[in-house]
């Protein structure tokens, strides 16, 4: 672990003490807790920062989320369970599926 000498007046010093008599703690450790609340603050103040430059980029508020899914519902009926089994049935009756989901006729199929 580095090590590091820092230089107190007495006064510093004795405050120092107090703090170190109080918490039960080491000078060390109580200089390492205090180096750590400085640390966070300094994350607070760039996440703070960060946050107003992303507010001036003045980026439009999303949709709800219903919206498009409703648009895409309305633009694309879902399949049913009918359909499915009008679809099964006629596969295997040699039949093709309607135009609409199949390009046409493979070969040794007739055209419903």
């Amino acid at each position: 672990m580095p090590r590091l000498d820092i230089r107190l007046d007495h006064d510093c010093r004795a405050r120092l003490d107090v703090v170190v008599e109080d918490s039960g703690l080491s000078a060390s450790e109580i200089i390492r807790n205090l180096i750590d609340q400085a640390y966070q603050g300094v994350l607070r103040k760039e996440r703070q920062n960060a946050f107003q430059r992303l507010i001036s980029l003045n980026i439009e508020t999303p949709p709800d989320p219903a919206e498009p899914s409703q648009e895409l519902g309305e633009t694309h009926a879902p399949v049913t369970f009918i359909d499915a089994n009008i679809s099964i049935y006629a596969a295997r009756q040699g039949a093709c599926l309607p135009r609409a989901l199949h390009s046409g006729p493979s070969r040794g199929q007739r055209q419903v």
